[in-house]
């Protein structure tokens, strides 16, 4: 299915719904009138969760809020045939697709190794919340923000669930067997679980219902007020989830994180990178960030809250395995398959690797100090590494192995490297991610250290 067009609509108590399809520069509009489909020769408008598109704004469309917001669905247009109009609506509960690059999502069905596959059901919302008591459902995976939602819009998500108006899909990650996490509606599950279970918000405060406008007479109660009818309407609410099966190829789990990551702060690729690449891998770069060198070398005295040092480590590691002729663009792909295919290494391979790590970072440390990987700008230096120095100074340390030889020669080479970064135009040219330039920079600072230091 290729979306032509959607229209973003807060849905309303028996209000009529319009969709705007943009085809040939044009709009048409589309009115949905109380049943679940229109066939239109080859158009078939549906009523779809708002999740699954993320498209550009437009005038005529207003984006849904970031984590769907209370009430927000979608109409789309979308183009099929016949045939697919009526495949569609017996349509597998499991379905195996592949993600491509079209900036909007385009779901098909595929047979091959990238693929995704997505399991769709209903869950009650006692269920979800069962699920969280027993520790089966993480509503607070680490790449997740933190709750960030007011008293009013909470409160308005649970009016919406009491007058059983439907929410947009939620994703979860099977992370392993019967272990779920919570990748797109953190934000509403935790204001229900705070509403049912704790009856308090994160921050502590009581959650009592607040700004409703239609069950204006809850205001001021809490779910322990509410008449039994009302509190088993709410436990009964059913809750759209599509749950990423652990069997899905990682590239496109990654991809799919991507597509979904459109709040309004969105994860950078290392955070997605620890969403979708979880083992004992990831587990390492997390124990690197806290080496001492490491936090000397971004200033700080715990990891970046970015994760960007651990990007840095793990370039560190794929420079290292690949060397740098096999460094190869776009850098998310590179770096996403050092992750992918070497998750699951031995335990002696991870304690060669964390020495090789310490080594190096020791060395850069000892010889350029608290100047280590930064740009000069006259008499100071920049204030964040960069991690092209950074990818040629720890390539070039790890090379070279007679640590005695470095440091008898650390002012040198601290003359050599400002040398470069001051007066070689083709070095500083070459301080950008590319093949061509990591491997002629580098190419040169290894010159540098075989000149003051002898033969590798």
């Amino acid at each position: 299915m290729k979306v032509l067009g959607v229209s973003y609509f807060r849905s309303a108590v028996c209000c009529p719904v319009h969709a705007a399809l943009h085809e040939n520069g044009c709009f048409r509009f589309l009115q949905k009138s109380g049943f679940s489909g229109l066939r239109s020769g080859r158009y078939l408008l549906r009523e779809i969760p708002a999740y699954y598109f993320k498209m550009p704004r437009d005038p005529c469309a207003e984006r849904l809020a970031a984590d769907g917001g209370a009430n927000g669905l979608v109409t789309a247009a979308v183009s099929v045939n016949l045939r697919d109009s009526v495949a569609e609506e017996d349509e597998e509960e499991n379905e195996e697709v592949e993600l491509g690059n079209s900036d909007r999502l385009e779901r098909r069905l595929v047979s091959g190794e990238r693929v995704l596959q997505i399991n769709k059901a209903d869950f009650t919302v006692s269920s979800v919340v069962d699920k969280i008591r027993r520790g089966r459902l993480d509503l607070r995976p680490s790449y997740q923000r933190d709750y960030v939602w007011d008293k009013r819009t909470a409160s308005k998500l649970i009016e919406s669930v009491l007058l059983n108006i439907p929410l947009p899909t939620m994703f979860f990650h099977e992370r392993t067997q019967g272990q779920l996490e919570v990748v797109d509606g953190k934000q509403r599950l935790t204001s229900i679980w705070c509403f049912m279970e704790t009856q308090r918000f994160p921050d502590g405060s009581d959650f009592a219902l607040t700004g409703l406008e239609v069950l204006d007479e809850l205001n001021g109660k809490k779910y322990t007020d509410l008449d039994e009818p009302l509190r088993e309407v709410m436990q009964d609410f059913a809750l759209n989830v599509h749950t990423i099966s652990r069997h899905s190829d990682d590239d496109v789990v990654f991809e799919v994180f991507e597509r979904l990551n459109m709040g309004s702060t969105q994860l950078n690729e290392q955070e997605l990178r620890n969403c979708v690449f979880q083992g004992r891998y990831n587990d390492l770069l997390e124990e690197l960030c806290l080496h001492s060198d490491m936090l000397r070398v971004f200033r700080q005295e715990i990891p970046h809250k970015r994760m960007r040092d651990r990007e840095f480590i793990l370039r560190f590691f794929a420079l290292r395995r690949s060397g740098i002729e096999n460094f190869y663009l776009p850098v998310k792909n590179w770096l996403n398959n050092e992750m992918r295919r070497h998750q699951f290494l031995e335990e002696e391979d991870f304690k060669v690797m964390k020495f090789d790590f310490s080594r190096c970072i020791r060395l850069s440390v000892e010889v350029f100090g608290d100047q280590a990987f930064r740009m000069p700008r006259g008499q100071k230096y920049d204030s964040d590494p960069n991690v092209c120095l950074w990818d040629t100074i720890m390539y070039g340390f790890l090379r070279y192995r007679d640590d005695e030889a470095v440091l008898s020669q650390k002012k040198l080479l601290v003359l050599a490297l400002n040398d470069l970064l001051v007066y070689n135009m083709e070095f500083k040219s070459n301080l950008v991610s590319t093949p061509k330039a990591l491997k002629l920079r580098t190419t040169k600072w290894l010159l540098v250290l075989k000149e003051l230091l002898g033969p590798f």
